[in-house]
């Protein structure tokens, strides 16, 4: 059944409403207190062949984009911590760029690489780790470096897809050196392998956030394994959101997060967000967007960006979801790296059409 407006926006204002109970409330104070400068920086990285990588292939060398804060006020003045940020499966950093800089705005400086076109197996990406926090070390104790003293120790990590599950493994091999984590629809999926990447948060101490989306559809010639997708259309949970001319997947049992508005059961889901969220630690946020896809975190850019074609076309406008996604995620972070207040960031969110639960009490 396809929903009316004026049943979408009695939903939209049950949900804004709960959430503003729910959330959080330290103070009042806004992420605009401090506000940051920033630039890109690209430069060519080495990997030692001990992680893995096959040279012949180009693996062994990639593309690191620092995202680097720079005249910032307030209480935000350098050395800035640091967010690791994984890309989804086959997805350039560049459509990431919007959630690196709303996080340097706010003080934090990003680290993104790129793949080889010959993806590595994810056990070798996941090696990439030591050499990338060997890097940030090197050159931010050498005076001759650009990045002198710009590092501030602090370590968080984000990702989105394919690159929730490599957050979340980093996470629980690196529990020493990561605060939190903030998992963009996550996949329990890596290329090259059978590593249950959830399983990894149960060695992970600290809180993380973890946002599934609602709709999931793909092209019928967009699906790939484990999920076959060969389900009817109308043995699909996301069938209402679907033209015929699109392949629903019912993905509360295969690929990516179960439905925001399909709730039972969910966390038996084996490969989904759901899985990351029943082995998320103590403290640990779930942040439905029952109206995204799970593409909407990417940025938004027609005609060059082909990979977001794979977005349902019930998803809620990309004008909405993308900022809600970028004020969530600055609030995670400074909440657990600046100590700021986690209920001002937000209840900013408007236009996301949030669910909300957490594993503790103590909110």
């Amino acid at each position: 059944m396809k929903w009316s407006p004026q049943i979408r926006l009695q939903y939209m204002l049950r949900i804004c409403l709960a959430m503003i109970a729910a959330a959080p409330r330290v103070n009042s104070a806004s992420l605009e207190d401090s506000r940051c400068m920033y630039s890109h920086e690209s430069l060519l990285l080495a990997l030692p062949a001990s992680t893995g990588c096959i040279s012949a292939l180009g693996q062994c060398t990639t593309t690191l984009t620092i995202t680097l804060p720079s005249n910032c006020t307030g209480d935000l003045q350098g050395p800035h911590p640091t967010v690791l940020m994984f890309a989804g499966y086959q997805v350039p950093i560049r459509y990431y760029q919007s959630l690196a800089e709303a996080l340097a705005k706010n003080g934090f400086t990003v680290m993104q690489y790129e793949r080889a076109a010959v993806l590595p197996a994810a056990e070798v990406e996941s090696a990439y780790f030591e050499p990338l926090m060997q890097w940030r070390s090197a050159v931010n104790s050498s005076a001759d470096s650009a990045f002198y003293s710009k590092f501030a120790e602090g370590l968080a990590l984000a990702g989105h897809s394919m690159g929730g599950g490599l957050a979340a493994v980093a996470a629980g091999s690196h529990s020493g050196d990561v605060a939190t984590a903030f998992l963009m629809d996550p996949v329990d999926w890596n290329f090259g392998s059978n590593r249950v990447d959830s399983q990894y948060l149960t060695r992970f101490a600290k809180p993380v956030a973890i946002a599934p989306v609602g709709v999931h559809c793909l092209d019928r010639n967009g699906c790939y394994a484990p999920t076959n997708c060969s389900k009817p259309i109308s043995n699909s949970p996301d069938s209402e959101g679907c033209s015929p001319s699109w392949w629903c997947c019912d993905w509360d049992s295969g690929l990516a997060s179960a439905s925001g508005r399909i709730t039972q059961g969910a966390r038996a889901n084996p490969n989904g967000a759901q899985s990351f969220w029943a082995s998320a630690p103590e403290g640990s946020w779930q942040v439905n967007l029952p109206f995204a896809g799970h593409m909407s975190f990417l940025d938004y850019d027609p005609g060059t960006n082909p990979v977001q074609l794979l977005n349902c076309p019930y998803t809620h406008s990309h004008t909405d979801i993308q900022p809600a996604v970028e004020n969530l995620l600055v609030a995670w972070m400074s909440h657990h790296m600046f100590g700021k207040p986690l209920g001002s960031g937000w209840t900013a969110v408007e236009g996301g059409f949030l669910e909300m639960k957490h594993t503790s009490t103590a909110y």
